[in-house]
């Protein structure tokens, strides 16, 4: 049988060899970012966003609000969620929002090989350093693809990358997305019940700000520009059996996209694993390398 000049070419770079060098140079990439990243919180005082989630009160919420400046910019219910936390100190507050972020990354990790978690757990151990809810929101996708309601998590967040739901009704699973959208209904419907008047000034303050922003991957590509192709991305993964474009898809429709947005994409491994369990992943991450002999890293 003869094999096409084009496979033999990419068979004799694509050895074992180059897989471990790749491999081990971009674990080092990877670490020299999480250090830089320790070095850019040191300077600021640790006082990133998580200490907006943590300092924000009722009160006063979305008065005032520039989403360059900070200040909390998600739902009502997800400043309600965050009242227990108050009560911590600031800096205890800032060490449990880290180790809830760790777990959800270690959960994330379970189904990458041992050659490659270490540069996944780097990749997301950026996103831990700078404390905002990537992490989380590749955990409620993950988890969601056995339990649809943990969509609300993304849906009361971020809002715009739930445009990956369209999955659902690319592969005709209308009862999952009945779960994750009513869920999503039942969680506002009980917020708005104690803070009526937060929903609507949260809506404003959203409409108000949907061209702001500070320095992100791409600023030069609108939201409303990248949504379409999301969608498009997710339905022709839906119909082809590809459960990484649900991740992809998140990733592209987030409102601003920052370095550490691509932690989203930390939930592709789980999300192969659930939905597509049969299927030969294609990414190096999430497959262990079988012809590749056992030695020393």
């Amino acid at each position: 049988m003869s094999i096409h000049p084009r496979a033999a070419s990419i068979a004799r770079f694509d050895t074992p060899a180059r897989r471990r060098a790749f491999r081990h140079g971009l674990t080092l990439g990877l670490l020299v970012l999480v250090i830089a990243s320790v070095a850019i919180e040191i300077v600021r005082g640790w006082d990133g966003d998580p200490y907006y989630y943590w300092a924000t009160h009722l009160e006063t919420l979305y008065q005032g609000y520039d989403i360059s400046g900070g200040t909390h910019a998600y739902s009502p219910a997800f400043a309600q969620s965050f009242v227990p936390f108050q009560w911590l100190p600031w800096p205890v507050f800032r060490i449990v929002w880290g180790v809830i972020a760790g777990f959800v990354l270690l959960w994330l990790s379970g189904p990458v090989s041992r050659a490659w978690k270490p540069a996944f757990l780097l990749f997301g151990a950026i996103e831990i350093v700078h404390g905002n809810i990537h992490l989380l929101l590749a955990g409620a996708i993950a988890l969601a693809a056995r339990w649809p309601a943990a969509w609300s998590f993304v849906l009361l967040t971020k809002v715009t990358p739930g445009i990956a739901l369209l999955w659902y009704p690319a592969r005709g699973e209308w009862r999952a997305l009945t779960v994750a959208i009513g869920t999503t209904l039942a969680v506002i419907a009980v917020s708005a019940l104690v803070a009526p008047d937060m929903w609507p000034r949260w809506i404003d303050t959203l409409m108000a700000n949907r061209e702001a922003g500070g320095v992100t991957i791409a600023p030069s590509i609108p939201l409303w520009v990248r949504l379409p192709f999301a969608a498009l991305l997710v339905a022709w993964g839906a119909r082809h059996d590809r459960p990484w474009t649900i991740a992809a898809a998140a990733l592209l429709a987030v409102p601003h996209i920052w370095l550490q947005s691509f932690v989203i994409l930390t939930a592709i491994p789980r999300l192969h694993q659930v939905l597509a369990p049969t299927a030969v992943a294609t990414t190096a991450s999430v497959v262990e390398d079988r012809i590749e002999p056992v030695e020393a890293a």
